[in-house]
């Protein structure tokens, strides 16, 4: 044994950190279960009253999921810890801001929700892409990077209300986080029922981002993944 090294039948930190991943407890590659997450997010929050408890309850649920979506995709033990850390930041200060009922610091934990979003379909894209393999997986994988972008778009649009002190939309004075998300999705899937409008340049300029995002992804990325997908399952069965 060499100075230094751990003793006989202790396990290094990363030998841990693989063991934990081992294909027979890991969630790595299991985006079913990250895109089951993320629709129980997305649906409580959009369906959720304003009220401090349920935002924290929203923030803690929507934390699990990107953790599992970093986890899913075979994040490093440095993006999983960066990722643990601002998270509980986030879900910290929601739960300090119910106790004393205060609102002042609010945008922080949307502010990190906001760029782990963001940086999470990067990493999922980049797992699926080293995978060299299409599947249903990969397909749900690429569901959930859809999902992701609205609701990047819902935090961007509550953050920008927060900082900035101009109303996002024409028909309400006060919108709720429930309101922004619905409004992102929306906007993502060109719905537009029109109860709610973008009011202001910058606005509108981010609605229609998302709207174009979505639509083009739609359009390649999932239409290419379920043809190919399509494909394979013809030439299984002639």
């Amino acid at each position: 044994m060499k100075p230094g090294d751990p003793p006989e039948g202790a396990l290094s930190e990363s030998s841990i950190w693989m063991k934990i991943r081992h294909p027979h407890i890991t969630l790595v590659g299991n985006y079913g279960l990250v895109l089951v997450f993320i629709v129980l997010s997305i649906s409580i929050i959009a369906g959720s009253a304003n009220h401090f408890w349920v935002i924290a309850l929203s923030v803690l649920l929507t934390s699990i999921t990107l953790l599992l979506a970093l986890w899913a995709s075979g994040s490093g033990q440095r993006t999983m810890y960066f990722g643990l850390g601002a998270l509980t930041i986030s879900v910290a200060t929601v739960f300090v801001q119910a106790i004393i009922r205060g609102e002042q610091y609010l945008w922080l934990p949307e502010t990190i929700d906001m760029l782990l979003i963001m940086i999470t379909p990067i990493v999922i894209a980049r797992h699926l892409f080293l995978r060299h393999i299409i599947n249903m997986q990969t397909l749900l994988g690429a569901l959930c990077i859809y999902l992701l972008i609205g609701l990047f778009f819902g935090c961007l649009y509550t953050v920008f209300d927060f900082l900035i002190p101009v109303s996002v939309f024409t028909t309400i004075v006060k919108p709720t986080i429930s309101d922004y998300l619905y409004f992102s999705f929306v906007t993502l899937t060109t719905l537009g029922y029109g109860d709610l409008a973008p009011e202001g340049g910058f606005a509108r300029s981010l609605v229609v981002i998302e709207a174009l995002s979505g639509q083009l992804y739609l359009v390649t990325v999932i239409a290419l993944l379920i043809s190919y997908i399509s494909g394979k399952q013809s030439d299984k069965h002639p």
